[in-house]
């Protein structure tokens, strides 16, 4: 990558970072309020609704919006939009339909207990996030960040007002859940005005046709990317279902301070990379160039953040929360190594999309989410504390984001057969 090209990534990557980071700022005020006029138990339930429709959100486009920026027309990549809001609908549907059922055979599951009606908004929650998803990739595709970063900022300024203004004035414990909600619908309806849906049609042949090119992702993306998002969310349902809602919420507030920030900071990074490494594949390909200028970058980013957070991290949380709720301090303690080599390792992991390897990251995903699985299982049957679980927790999840690092840089580095390289 030239100098030329480097300034460009970083102006971009600027572009996406002010929406990311204003927005994020906005949480981070808002937590000492939050923690002073909500229990930590309306956090874990807040926690664990975010959790699952995240999860299911991950599934809903079958991993089609990746596909977006890859397609190399603006008609394709339209339909591209079109076959992915479909499954997004379509997985609504089915997530009602099996809640329904769980509610009708499990009726005294704890987690179903504890988010009462709000169970039936998880799929809507989900068809939200999932859908902005694959608007931001259709104006990431067209160079229209400032409407992705303007989206994501008035997120989290709604997210604020509603949060704060249902639990100061109406006193209503399930406010930090309407507000989520509508924050997410906020952010939707901004991402998609202005869009034209005749841009959009297409006949039956060209949308099978378009499906056909890009089956790898419904057949091997969607998972991978489900396991991944699992694999972030799932702790927080797993610590409530195995331990409690107020420790879930404990962890939650852990990553509302501090992880969540840094993950979107890495994920504006890895819309980015995605895009460049996208574009030199496309031009000598290999992504050798681009990767190497990114793994340098989060290098450095990633120590200027983690660093000072392992040392002063737990001071740090306890003026903040002003000493509330102790056990975060701790975690963040025993976290903060594995969230260093995550935040390196998450951008970089869309090189596996770029080369169209899904069915690698597909496996490493899978085998992330079932090691996560089995430190759960095992640590409750040996009944370790939760400390003790996170510990383990974060030497397994370490190992894994190392391998994914690995395998990204090899897959970057080989240049394949240009003749092999259907076009997009």
């Amino acid at each position: 990558m030239g100098s030329k090209s480097y300034s460009k990534f970083l102006s971009q990557l600027l572009v996406l970072l002010r929406g990311n980071t204003v927005a994020q700022i906005i949480p981070i005020i808002i937590t000492p309020i939050i923690t002073r006029i909500y229990s930590i138990e309306a956090i874990g339930a807040l926690a664990v609704f975010v959790s699952l429709s995240s999860i299911i959100a991950a599934l809903s486009p079958a991993g089609l919006e990746q596909a977006v920026v890859l397609a190399n027309s603006n008609r394709r990549a339209n339909r591209v939009v079109l076959i992915a809001g479909m499954s997004v609908l379509l997985f609504l549907l089915i997530s009602l339909a099996l809640i329904t059922l769980f509610k009708f055979l499990i009726p005294a599951n704890k987690l179903l207990i504890e988010l009462d009606v709000f169970v039936w908004l998880i799929p809507v929650a989900s068809a939200l996030l999932a859908s902005t998803n694959i608007l931001n990739q259709y104006h990431l595709r067209h160079t229209e960040l400032k409407k992705i970063s303007n989206g994501v900022i008035l997120k989290f300024t709604s997210l604020g007002i509603i949060q704060i203004g249902l639990g100061i004035l109406a006193r209503i414990e399930t406010g930090l859940i309407w507000g989520r909600i509508s924050s997410n619908i906020a952010q939707f309806l901004y991402v998609s005005r202005k869009l034209r849906l005749k841009d959009f049609r297409s006949s039956r042949k060209e949308m099978f046709a378009t499906l056909k090119r890009f089956r790898k992702f419904p057949i091997f993306t969607v998972w991978g990317t489900f396991a991944n998002i699992s694999a972030i969310y799932i702790v927080s349902v797993l610590i409530a279902n195995f331990y409690s809602i107020k420790e879930a919420g404990e962890f939650a507030l852990m990553q509302r301070v501090l992880v969540i920030p840094i993950f979107f900071i890495g994920q504006a990074f890895g819309q980015i990379y995605y895009k460049s490494l996208v574009a030199e594949r496309h031009t000598t390909g290999s992504g050798q160039k681009s990767y190497r200028n990114a793994i340098v970058l989060l290098s450095i980013s990633g120590m200027i953040i983690f660093i000072p957070l392992y040392l002063f991290g737990i001071e740090f949380i306890d003026v903040f929360l002003g000493g509330r709720v102790e056990d975060i301090s701790i975690y963040v303690k025993i976290l903060t190594p594995m969230f260093f080599i995550r935040y390196i390792a998450n951008p970089l992991s869309m090189t596996l999309n770029a080369f169209e390897r899904q069915e690698l990251n597909m496996i490493w995903q899978g085998a992330l989410f079932a090691s996560i699985l089995a430190v759960f299982y095992v640590s409750n049957r040996l009944n370790y504390e939760l400390t003790q679980l996170l510990g383990i927790y974060s030497v397994v999840v370490s190992f894994m984001y190392t391998t994914q690092i690995a395998l990204s840089f090899k897959i970057a580095c080989t240049k394949p057969n240009p003749q092999a390289i259907e076009p997009s």
